[in-house]
């Protein structure tokens, strides 16, 4: 099986779509990608009814269920187009795909290991108030493979860095793997993060500081994912963070301005039974950059069983 965070194994960029705004920036953010990688782009338009009157309304004008499919298609091939034209990229070859599925599990079922799959941080189904739709974070938890929320906004100077959280786990060292495979592709530095807890919680929920072993050890780590770093990026410019703190609000901080985020599905810190954990969670949500959310394989096999 090949290897989720080698960007070599990826064969195909695969991006869902169901006609919003936030679908429309997924599109274009998984065109340039695939241009990027030399890779073909399926996009994947998940449909089921709604209550809405004017889709009902809509639906009441179609004679035949091969109609309705095909007027759905139209509409994401238009849609598709304006994407394309806008940003240029007519080499990539693109094809489309309509089914009536829900939006989460047909977008999952066509992630695994050899496809980067690419969604919206919403979309049309998602409550105003909500900061990530129930289908993106879905995907975020369960997907098969490597996938990428678009959130955020793009870097000013046009590059921007791809920052990367590392604690050491296995998962970070391959988000590292995919990060500075992603930062060589663009030309951009890769700002390697880790970050460690000066402090700890004692008896009634005290902070107290940690001992100088626990330091001693942060710092034995930090120099391991720098080794790690030099083997998987020397060709790349490197910034290093090894700082104290909470990973999600320095991740976050670093979010600001970059071109992409990349996290391991879990950490050290997450419960053995979480697909996804807080730190990670917390990044696909509050980002202000898209976040590329690594999982091992291993993972990835363990969902398939568990389908099966």
């Amino acid at each position: 099986m090949a290897n989720a965070a080698d960007l070599g194994a990826v064969r195909t960029v695969v991006v869902g779509t169901d006609g919003s705004d936030p679908a429309a920036e997924a599109v274009a953010w998984a065109l340039e990608e695939a241009r990027r990688r030399g890779l073909p782009l399926h996009v994947i338009a998940a449909w089921s009814a709604s209550r809405d009157p004017q889709e009902t309304q809509w639906l009441a004008t179609m004679k035949s269920v091969s109609e309705l499919r095909g007027a759905l298609t139209d509409e994401v091939a238009v849609a598709v187009r304006s994407v394309v034209e806008r940003g240029g990229h007519h080499e990539v070859p693109i094809s489309t795909r309509v089914v009536y599925a829900d939006p989460a599990k047909a977008l999952i079922d066509a992630s695994d290991d050899e496809r980067l799959l690419v969604v919206g941080s919403r979309g049309r189904g998602a409550l105003t108030g909500l900061i990530l739709g129930s289908v993106s974070q879905a995907c975020a938890q369960y997907s098969r493979g490597p996938v990428v929320v678009v959130r955020g906004s793009a870097p000013t100077d046009g590059i921007g860095r791809v920052v990367v959280g590392v604690d050491g786990s296995a998962e970070s060292l391959l988000a590292l793997q995919f990060a500075a495979a992603a930062a060589r592709l663009r030309g951009a530095p890769l700002e390697v993060v880790h970050v460690w807890q000066d402090t700890d919680h004692a008896a009634h929920g005290r902070l107290l500081p940690l001992g100088a072993s626990a330091k001693a050890q942060a710092d034995r780590e930090w120099q391991n994912i720098l080794r790690s770093t030099l083997v998987v990026a020397s060709d790349v410019e490197i910034i290093s963070s090894h700082v104290p703190g909470y990973a999600q609000s320095v991740l976050l901080k670093a979010s600001e301005g970059a071109a992409l985020l990349v996290v391991g599905s879990r950490g050290r810190g997450g419960w053995a039974g979480l697909l996804l954990g807080s730190v990670s969670l917390r990044c696909v949500t509050l980002s202000a950059c898209p976040v590329a959310v690594v999982r091992a394989p291993a993972t990835a096999q363990g969902l398939r069983d568990a389908d099966g």
